[in-house]
């Protein structure tokens, strides 16, 4: 596989977040995205939690991740260092 055939083949999106983070979380943060309210603190730590979880399920061993303010929700935004032990 050619590292463009690649890209963007793991992705957490909002199948992922269901899986690793729970339906009701998933749907709170769903909710947030279209009201444009808040996501609640636990919600952001659940989040924050799935997806360390989905990226060490993919062999991830180094992670980074920040939240940051968007305009009215908060998001979580994943920046992965992809270094897997081979």
């Amino acid at each position: 596989m050619t590292p463009l055939a690649s890209f963007s083949v793991d992705k957490f999106d909002s199948v992922a977040m269901s899986t690793f983070a729970g339906a009701a979380v998933a749907a709170r943060f769903k909710e947030c995205f279209v009201t444009g309210s808040k996501t609640s603190p636990e919600d952001a730590k659940a989040i924050e939690k799935a997806l360390f979880d989905w990226c060490s399920s993919r062999g991830c061993i180094n992670y980074a991740h920040w939240c940051a303010l968007a305009a009215r929700c908060i998001w979580c935004v994943c920046v992965v260092v992809v270094v897997v032990s081979l």
